[in-house]
């Protein structure tokens, strides 16, 4: 078995002496190919969703027009949805969706996802509102992965 620097006392798999040197490679080829290693996961992945489809599926969810996600006003739950699915399911960073949706910055962003969190949590309307865009989106991002 090659030493990883872990020691036998904390390996990253329970198994025979092949299988444990197979998931040791397979982890450096992941943290080979990103910045951080916590980013690195054996579980299955979501495929990435692109930003139209998904502003696009919000839009027929939410029965409105997708010009919606990037107008400022008060009270609306489009843009705190649009900014929650967008990082859940588009893989945008904050910086990214504020970019998308016009907004200013990341923190504005955050400002959102803060708005967000409070109206599903105050309104059984949105949170069952919430729980189909959340199933329709993960059966997209399902289907794309089987389909790429």
């Amino acid at each position: 078995m090659q030493d990883w620097g872990l020691g036998e006392e904390s390996p990253l798999s329970i198994g025979g002496v092949e299988f444990r040197d197979w998931v040791q490679d397979r982890y450096a080829e992941l943290v080979a190919g990103v910045t951080n290693k916590e980013d690195v996961a054996f579980r299955p992945a979501e495929q990435a969703l692109s930003a139209e489809a998904i502003l696009e599926c919000l839009a027929d969810l939410m029965e409105c027009d997708p010009a919606q996600f990037c107008t400022r006003a008060r009270g609306q739950p489009y843009r705190p949805f649009a900014v929650h699915f967008l990082t859940r399911f588009g893989r945008l960073s904050r910086r990214q969706a504020a970019f998308y949706l016009g907004v200013r910055s990341g923190q504005a962003v955050t400002n959102q996802l803060g708005l967000y969190r409070q109206a599903i949590g105050a309104s059984r309307q949105l949170r069952k509102l919430f729980e189909r865009c959340e199933a329709t989106l993960r059966d997209q991002a399902a289907v794309s992965i089987m389909s790429g």
